[in-house]
């Protein structure tokens, strides 16, 4: 079975925070699981879902070509939608900030002791 790939930014996959939790608390170790008999599919997802650098992760052992080549692609050819995320994020930073600076006025106190 082939699981997909997490999304990668800056060259590392973006971390999964319930497996990362599970690793931290669990009272397992990486060591652990190298020696656990588990499907090499499911290693080279873990090392995924643990925020790996992309580089770091094709070096390991269990991760195949096919599965290397298609992280280096995905890096190589980002998603068209990155520049509409990226206007929309500042768009709603904009919007905040002209909330935060409404609020502040409406009850009469200074935007900086508003949470943000």
């Amino acid at each position: 079975m082939r699981f997909p790939l997490q999304p990668i930014v800056n060259n590392r996959f973006v971390g999964n925070k319930v497996v990362e939790y599970l690793l931290e608390k669990g009272g397992l170790d990486l060591n652990d699981l190298a020696i656990a008999n588990l499907p090499r599919e499911d290693h080279e997802q873990f090392a995924q879902l643990i925020s790996y650098s992309v580089s770091g992760w094709g070096s390991l052992s269990y991760v195949s070509d096919e599965a290397e080549a298609a992280a280096w692609q995905q890096i190589q050819s980002p998603d068209p939608r990155d520049d509409q995320i990226i206007a929309l994020e500042e768009k709603i930073q904009r919007i905040r900030e002209q909330c935060k600076a409404a609020a502040a006025e409406l009850f009469q106190i200074f935007p900086e002791d508003l949470k943000e």
